[in-house]
This record gives structure tokens, C-alpha cells and sequence, in this order.
């Protein structure tokens, strides 16, 4: 958890940490003891199951699920508050069926019809053979702000640059412009 992650940093335990932020900047931004560096935002897509009557469309208006059972993280993690904050903007409380914090338990109830959900283009490629369809989120879409932290003056340290430098190379290069496209699993 982003609270975990500052005090293991600031305690000298660990020498930068990594934080899923559901706002604008993570914790401890305003702490002169931390310098932070924004990597990316991974979006949040529409989950549903390849039957869905929204299936077919190029994006979900998430007011049209307001009816929907919904599969939830725990609540207090990133995931569910912005999932609870995203339905919120569009009118209502998500109906929550089943809780997973493992997104393999999520697809799994998505793919059998037991609910819709958010996911992050982080975790899609995984699923990519799962009977499920991703689809945007229309307007303002949930993300998940990532970033990494260390403390002030150690960012050009021969064990901290090359990591933040590892860090930086792979943000650039997993930032999904689009949802995955899954397909139904073939049998083999």
C-alpha cells in the first residue's frame, strides 16, 4: 500500500518504492524528503463477459451498468476506490456481487457472467484468451496513476539510477493505447 511503501523508503528499508495512486500525486509529494517521478497512468477498461447486450459496443457509459452486479476489489485498495469513485462520477453505487483482489478471480467471474468490472491495461495482456470483451470507458475513464519514489539526493546513486532508468524504459514502453482484444480461449 502507497502509506507502507513511503514509510519502508523514508525508514531506509527499501531504496525507492513504487505507488498506485488514485489521485493526481501520490503520497508524500508534498514531503521534501521524497522526490517522486510520475511513470504512467494505466487506464481502467470495462470488463464484460462476451454476451453482454453492451458487448458490441466501442465504449461503455458506465451509467448503463448502474443495474449490473458488479465484481469489486477489497474495499480501501486502489482498484475499488476508483472503481467506487468512477461509478459515483456517473451516478451511482456499484452493486457488488463478488470481491477479488487477484485479477485472475475477476476475469474468472467476468468470463462466467457473474459480473462486470474495471481492469487496468496493465494486467490485459494476461487475459487475452479469456471469453471476456474490454471496452474504454466513455469520457473520463479511470487510472491508475503510477509513480516511484526515493529519497531527496538519491536518485543518481549507482544502485538507485539504473533502476529508475529500467523503470522509466519499460513505462515508456507498456503504456496500452488501447484496450486488449481478447478472444474466446481455444481448446488445445
Amino acid at each position: 500500500q502507497p502509506e507502507d511503501a513511503l514509510d519502508a523508503l523514508l525508514g531506509r528499508r527499501v531504496d525507492l518504492c513504487m505507488n498506485l495512486a488514485v489521485t493526481e500525486l501520490p503520497p508524500g509529494h508534498d514531503d521534501k524528503r521524497v522526490q517522486s517521478e510520475h511513470l504512467l497512468d494505466d487506464v481502467m477498461d470495462v470488463a464484460l463477459p462476451f454476451d453482454h447486450p453492451l458487448a458490441g459496443r466501442p465504449e461503455i457509459e458506465l451509467r448503463d451498468l448502474a443495474d449490473a452486479d458488479w465484481i469489486l476489489a477489497n474495499p480501501g485498495v486502489p482498484c475499488w476506490q476508483l472503481t467506487r469513485q468512477a461509478c459515483e462520477r456517473a451516478g451511482f453505487q456499484p452493486r457488488a456481487r463478488h470481491y477479488s483482489d487477484e485479477f485472475v478471480g475477476v476475469v474468472g467471474l467476468v468470463a462466467a457472467g457473474h459480473g462486470v468490472s474495471l481492469v487496468p491495461r496493465l494486467a490485459q495482456p494476461e487475459f487475452d484468451r479469456e471469453p471476456i470483451v474490454l471496452r474504454p470507458v466513455a469520457g473520463e475513464p479511470p487510472v491508475r496513476r503510477i509513480s516511484v519514489q526515493t529519497r531527496a539526493g538519491t536518485a543518481d546513486q549507482p544502485h538507485i539510477a539504473p533502476a529508475l532508468a529500467a523503470l522509466r524504459r519499460v513505462a515508456a514502453g507498456v503504456a496500452a493505447a488501447d484496450p486488449v482484444q481478447c478472444r474466446a480461449a481455444v481448446p488445445a
